[in-house]
C-alpha cells in the first residue's frame, strides 16, 4: 500500500519538520529519517521481498524500520504487521509493514517512541532548546484542580524521571472521561533526589486552564497526536495553535 507510506512520510514532516534522507544511490526508493538534534537514525523506510519478513509470495513490501524499547519489543511484535527488525538490530529495532495491516496511528506511536529515543543527551548538548511537552494525568490518582485551589501561586512538586529542564513548557492531558489538555504549567525547578536510579522532583508554576472541548484528544489527532500514554514531545504545529488560541482567548 504505497498510499501508507506518504502518509507516513507526510506526517512525520509535519510533527518534526524533518525530510527523508537518500542514502543510497543504488536503491533510490530506501531512505533514513534523521533525528534533527542528535543526527541519529530514528526509522528506516525500505521496499523489501516479502520473504525478507517471513511472509509467503514473491512480491515486495514497503516497510519502516524504528527504535524500540527492548522491554516492549516482545509484546510489540505480536501485532499482526510487526516483525523482527530486518537489516537492523533486533533487540533494539522492529520492522512495520506500510501495507495498511498496522494504522496509521499505531505506527506513528511507535515511531514517535523511536524518536524520543534518539533524543540527545543534555550533558552533551551545548545548546538545548527549550520543549514542550503532554503529560497524561488521571484525576482519580491526582486531583491537579485542588492542588492548584489550594496554592495558586505555589510551584506544584510533581515527581519523575523523564527529561524536563528549568523553563520547559507542560501540557497536562487529563485522561478519560475529560480526553482533552486541561492545564499549562511552567517548569521553575528541578532538583535531584538522592536516591536510586537518581529520580527527579520537578516544581511547575500553574499558567492557565482551558475549556476541555477545546483541546481534545480528537482535536489532538488532528495534529498528529495519536496516543498520550506517557511525557511525549508536542508537535510545533500544535504549540502554534495553542498560542494562537491563547492569542484570541486572553487569560
Amino acid at each position: 500500500m504505497a498510499d501508507q507510506k506518504q502518509e507516513l512520510m507526510k506526517l512525520i514532516y509535519e510533527n518534526y519538520g524533518i525530510k527523508p534522507d537518500y542514502l543510497w544511490a543504488k536503491d533510490p526508493t530506501s531512505c533514513a529519517l534523521r533525528h534533527p538534534e542528535s543526527g541519529k537514525w530514528f526509522g528506516v523506510i525500505m521496499r523489501i521481498k516479502k520473504e525478507k519478513v517471513g511472509l509467503a509470495g514473491k512480491g515486495t513490501l514497503d516497510i519502516v524500520d524504528v527504535k524500540c524499547d527492548p522491554l516492549m519489543t516482545g509484546s510489540v511484535l505480536t501485532n499482526e504487521g510487526i516483525y523482527p527488525a530486518y537489516h537492523m538490530n533486533k533487540k533494539n529495532w522492529i520492522t512495520i509493514a506500510l501495507d495498511g495491516t498496522v494504522d496509521i496511528g499505531e505506527i506513528m506511536m511507535l515511531v514517535d517512541m523511536s524518536y524520543q529515543m534518539t533524543l540527545p543527551r543534555v550533558k552533551t548538548a551545548p545548546v538545548r532548546r527549550i520543549p514542550y511537552w503532554i503529560v497524561p494525568i488521571n484525576n482519580k490518582y491526582y486531583d491537579i484542580e485542588e492542588a492548584i485551589d489550594n496554592a495558586p501561586d505555589e510551584p506544584i512538586p510533581w515527581r519523575q524521571r523523564y527529561n524536563f529542564q528549568k523553563g520547559d513548557t507542560v501540557y497536562l492531558y487529563v485522561t478519560a472521561p475529560v480526553s482533552a489538555i486541561k492545564f499549562k504549567f511552567i517548569v521553575d525547578k528541578v532538583e535531584i533526589l538522592p536516591v536510586k536510579h537518581h529520580n527527579k522532583e520537578v516544581y511547575m508554576r500553574f499558567v492557565r486552564k482551558y475549556d476541555e472541548s477545546v483541546f481534545t484528544f480528537a482535536k489532538l489527532k488532528e495534529y498528529g497526536v495519536y496516543a498520550v500514554r506517557g511525557p511525549r514531545s508536542i508537535p510545533r504545529s500544535l504549540v502554534k495553535a495553542i498560542e494562537e488560541y491563547e492569542e484570541d482567548n486572553p487569560y
